[in-house]
């Protein structure tokens, strides 16, 4: 498959609605990119159920990595670049999540972004799935992302909710937006949005995919023949 030759990029997946499959959009853009270039899958949630569909899943924890590439940062880049396949160009990665949110309250943006550039220079593409609670730094490292990708339950309750956000959607720099309901929400006719709200913000609706969380054992591989897999495979070529 033909890729974007481009200096690596950094996506921000977020939303401020629970149980809408964030953390899908999240495994599933690492999927689409991962078929272009190496791609790494940074949970800032604890997502542990994501590490079921990689086989390639660092030891060390996320949070354990940050602070003693703070401390030590030459030897924390040498001993994680030893375990990088320096052979294999495309695939995706993922990294041990944090174990609480309280872990990431000592560092600084910059601290956190000096590591993530790290990162970079063995994993062209980074996807950074955060939790719905902006704590600092992520409101920070998230605004500072190449790439910006937004879920929205565009119903009047999730429509309330995005009022209350920590930024404006005015402040994402480049911003892929996408809406998908609650799983297993009944909304009413009535209630669903004017497509003017739609047209306003560049939001596209998501295809129908279960939740891959939701499905109990997870499956060993992603299917690529879906819509959604299609739709994101299609945005994500157009970003270059």
């Amino acid at each position: 498959m033909d890729y974007p030759s481009q200096e690596p990029k950094m996506f921000g997946v977020y939303s401020v609605t629970g149980g809408i499959g964030k953390s899908t959009l999240s495994l599933m853009t690492t999927n689409v990119l991962s078929k272009w270039k190496k791609t790494l899958l940074l949970s800032f949630e604890g997502a542990w159920g994501l590490k079921h569909y990689f086989t390639g899943v660092q030891n060390r924890r996320l949070t354990d990595l940050v602070y003693s590439y703070l401390a030590e940062p030459e030897e924390v880049r040498k001993k994680h670049l030893e375990e990088v396949p320096k052979e294999q160009t495309v695939g995706a990665f993922f990294l041990a999540p944090a174990r609480t949110a309280d872990e990431w309250q000592e560092l600084s943006a910059e601290e956190l972004s000096g590591f993530l550039n790290a990162l970079k220079a063995e994993y062209p593409y980074l996807v950074l799935d955060f939790g719905r609670e902006l704590v600092h730094p992520f409101k920070e490292l998230l605004l500072g992302c190449d790439y910006q990708m937004l879920l929205i339950d565009p119903s009047e309750e999730g429509r309330d909710r995005m009022k209350e956000a920590a930024f404006e959607l005015s402040d994402l720099s480049h911003p892929l937006i996408y809406g998908r309901y609650p799983v297993g929400s009944q909304v009413l006719e009535e209630e669903r949005p004017d497509p003017d709200y739609f047209d306003l913000h560049g939001l596209k609706m998501l295809p129908e995919e279960p939740s891959l969380f939701r499905q109990g054992r997870p499956p060993k591989k992603l299917r690529k023949d879906t819509e959604y897999f299609k739709m994101l495979r299609d945005d994500l070529k157009e970003l270059w």
